[in-house]
């Protein structure tokens, strides 16, 4: 397992590098048909996929294994897998390279008895970008057809519990508007960028307390029309809130607004998703944690996750989705990482998963006709 994921974290399939993930890819195909699967490739808006069948042709399972082999940029430490203890560092070894590695593992050892199974595996590229203009691989991949009783997504949760709820968000920029002047005589202009800091300085105040189960406040980027000696007339703020319950949106758009009118600012919505739900009683989902305690000794349990993933597009069809993490910590960080000892009991989950749930039931035999076998 620690091999395959080392090979993987050492393909820098940055988001929106379409060459480099192409080349992932590849590497993907050849390791599942070499051991029997069939392939089929596809692309949406350039950005390509990978769905791994039993039978050629296939588009409708009973269970779906889904990853994305696209990950966050990083420096040149982070694309090669370095431990520390218990703890694989690199980029994608959480989010979510470890699952990839994980259904090769599984292949790899039920290679020999693949056709006793109803499952696929699908892999994109293009997760990271969230759907960039319109296009995003799952939804043209459920547009082409594809589809599942459930789908096993480990792109959310905590540290093997299963995603109950996810987080939404709120997406907005805020905008603040001056007049320019000569920057050694700021009492003849209107800075925007006073009337920006301010208001955010309130904005970070106003979630101080911010944590995993609670909104929390991200400012992106910051863009002015200033330079060292000019008044900017000009600046925007690139703003996210992530919304932990159904009321957060209200009364953060009440709070926020308030900011507005105080410090003289405009509101430029760039995005809303709102709290996504999982059924977690359905049977399929009940058995994949069973699965995890069977293999663990981890009582799964569910959780709130702090992310959004590709489940919207899933669940939009009807397909449920088991969104889970190993034990680890800092995706998109120079410090991402996942523990070796649940990195090897990942692939004993999914395999158990699979031959109590995906194994193809055999036909009964027909009864023996005592009579014509005495003749």
């Amino acid at each position: 397992m620690e091999q395959l994921l080392a090979k993987l974290v050492a393909m820098p399939t940055i988001a929106g590098d379409i060459a480099a993930n192409d080349l992932a890819l590849d590497y993907l195909e050849r390791f599942f048909s070499d051991r029997g699967m069939y392939i089929k490739r596809l692309n949406a808006g350039g950005f390509g996929s990978l769905v791994a069948t039993i039978k050629p042709n296939v588009k409708k399972v009973k269970i779906l294994l889904y990853a994305h082999v696209d990950v966050m940029p990083g420096s040149d430490d982070v694309f090669s897998l370095r431990r520390d203890g218990d703890r694989l560092y690199g980029r994608g070894t959480l989010d979510m390279k470890f699952a990839i590695a994980a259904y090769m593992q599984v292949i790899d050892t039920i290679k020999d008895t693949l056709h006793d199974y109803d499952f696929a595996i699908m892999i994109t590229s293009d997760e990271e970008l969230g759907g960039r203009d319109g296009v995003n691989g799952i939804e043209y991949l459920l547009q082409e057809g594809y589809r599942s009783e459930v789908c096993v997504m480990p792109d959310g949760g905590r540290a093997w519990d299963v995603e109950a709820v996810a987080k939404g968000f709120w997406r907005f920029d805020l905008v603040a508007s001056g007049k320019s002047a000569h920057g050694s005589r700021p009492w003849e202009g209107d800075s925007a960028s006073f009337k920006l800091i301010h208001a955010l300085h309130e904005l970070r105040t106003y979630f101080k307390d911010h944590g995993p189960d609670t909104d929390t406040l991200n400012i992106g980027q910051i863009h002015g029309d200033g330079t060292y000696n000019q008044i900017p007339s000009h600046m925007s703020a690139q703003v996210e809130i992530r919304l932990s319950t159904d009321d957060s949106y209200a009364r953060n758009e009440t709070f926020v607004r308030s900011l507005c009118k105080k410090h003289h600012l405009t509101i430029s919505p760039r995005g809303f998703s709102p709290l996504l739900y999982q059924d977690i009683k359905h049977p399929l989902v009940q058995a994949f944690m069973e699965s995890i305690t069977r293999q663990t000794g981890h009582q799964s349990r569910g959780c709130l996750s702090q992310a959004a993933s590709d489940a919207p597009y899933f669940n939009a069809v009807g397909i449920p989705c088991i969104l889970t993490y190993l034990p680890g910590g800092g995706h998109h960080g120079e410090r991402e990482w996942v523990s070796s000892r649940a990195l090897s009991r990942m692939p004993l989950v999914v395999q158990d998963y699979l031959e109590r749930n995906a194994v193809l039931v055999q036909p009964p035999m027909a009864p023996v006709d005592t009579d014509a076998a005495l003749v």
